[in-house]
C-alpha cells in the first residue's frame, strides 16, 4: 500500500520494480496486473504497459480501469484497432464511465474516424455538460477542423471549472489556433503556469504583430 500511494504521488520506480520481482517469482493476480497497468501508464511507459498486458490479458481478469490503461498505451503508440477494442472492452465491465467514455471517443478521432466521434461527443456534452466533457467536445472539434466550434466548446469548459489549468491550457491553444492573440496573452499573463518562458515570448510578438495589422488602414 505505501508503494501505491508513493506512485499516486509521482514515484513510481518502487512499486513498478516490486511488480517486476513478483512476476519471477510466481503468477499475479488480476489486482497486481490492474496496478502494474495503471502505475506504468502513469510512468508514461507504454511498452511496458503493452507488454504486461500481451503477457497477462489472456490469464487474468482485468477490470476496466486495467484495459483502459492498456488502451491508452496502444493509442499513444497509434495501434488504433486494438486501442478502440479495449476501449469497447473496458465500457462493457463499466458503461457509463465518463473517462472510459471521452478515451474511446478521442481515440476514434485520432484514428480518422472524428465524424462519428465527433456526434458522440455533442451527445456526450448535452447529456452531462461538465467541463471534462466539453473539452472532449472542443478536441473533436480542432480534429475535424472546426476551430471556431472548438473555441466555443473550450469556452465553455472555462465557464464551468476556471480553476483547472487542464481547462485553461486547453483554452489557450485553441485561442492560438484561432489567432486570437491578445486574448491569449491575457490568459498567459493572467496564468504564468501555462507557458513557458519562450511560449509567453512568443504570445507577445503575436499579439504586437496582431496589433500592426490592426493598425494598417485597408486599401478601398
Amino acid at each position: 500500500d505505501s508503494l501505491i500511494i508513493k506512485a499516486r504521488a509521482g514515484d513510481t520506480a518502487p512499486v513498478l520494480d516490486y511488480l517486476q520481482k513478483e512476476s519471477k517469482a510466481g503468477p499475479l493476480n488480476s489486482g497486481q496486473v490492474d496496478d502494474w497497468l495503471q502505475i506504468a501508464g502513469w510512468a508514461g511507459r507504454d511498452q511496458e504497459v503493452i507488454d504486461v498486458y500481451e503477457r497477462y490479458h489472456s490469464s487474468v481478469n482485468l477490470s476496466s480501469r486495467g484495459l483502459a490503461s492498456a488502451a491508452r498505451a496502444y493509442r499513444n503508440e497509434k495501434r488504433w484497432d486494438q486501442a478502440l477494442a479495449l476501449w469497447q472492452s473496458s465500457l462493457k465491465k463499466d458503461p457509463t464511465n465518463p473517462d472510459l467514455i471521452t478515451g474511446m471517443i478521442m481515440t476514434q478521432a485520432d484514428s480518422g474516424r472524428g465524424g462519428a466521434a465527433l456526434q458522440q461527443a455533442k451527445e456526450l456534452a448535452e447529456r452531462n455538460p461538465s467541463a471534462q466533457n466539453y473539452m472532449t467536445l472542443s478536441y473533436l472539434n480542432r480534429a475535424t477542423n472546426r476551430n471556431y466550434d472548438a473555441l466555443q466548446a473550450s469556452s465553455e469548459a472555462v465557464r464551468l471549472a476556471p480553476e483547472s489549468e487542464e481547462v485553461l491550457k486547453n483554452h489557450l491553444e485553441i485561442l492560438q489556433r484561432n489567432r486570437i492573440a491578445d486574448p491569449a496573452l491575457q490568459l498567459a499573463r493572467e496564468n504564468p503556469k501555462l507557458v513557458t518562458a519562450e511560449q509567453y515570448r512568443q504570445l507577445e510578438r503575436d499579439a504586437a504583430a496582431e496589433q500592426v495589422r490592426m493598425a494598417v488602414p485597408r486599401p478601398r
